[in-house]
């Protein structure tokens, strides 16, 4: 994992409840100078997270381009848009990382963390 100046290990979203998709998750990486990092030139970007430690939900550590993370290249930032099956995430403690990879090689990674919930229950 490359921890860069200016750059936290990881970065904390917060709690959802149990059947809340959040917003997209939107990253920036920088370089030890703090010059955002050429996400052109990258083979691969990536986002995947499991559950309380164990359980892979999405990606299961796959270092190759993902259809849901969407790298906007004029701003050098990654998202991640949640899938209408994260929908299904229940209640538990979850890590996620986005990853940025030249060939063979990690380039920048990000630990992301969160909480689901049980879910909120209407009149």
């Amino acid at each position: 994992m490359v921890i860069t100046l200016g750059q936290p290990e990881e970065v904390v979203l917060g709690n959802f409840a149990a059947g809340e998709v959040p917003d997209p998750v939107r990253y920036s990486f920088v370089d030890f100078f703090s010059n955002d990092i050429d996400l052109s030139a990258q083979t691969a970007i990536a986002f995947d997270f499991e559950k309380d430690g164990a359980t892979a939900v999405h990606g299961a550590g796959a270092k190759a381009l993902d259809p849901l993370v969407s790298p906007d290249l004029i701003q050098n930032t990654v998202s991640y848009t949640w899938a209408a099956s994260d929908a299904g995430m229940t209640e538990g403690h979850y890590v996620g990382r986005f990853w940025v990879t030249l060939p063979n090689l990690l380039r920048a990674s990000v630990k992301i963390l969160w909480y689901v919930g049980s879910a909120v229950k209407g009149p």
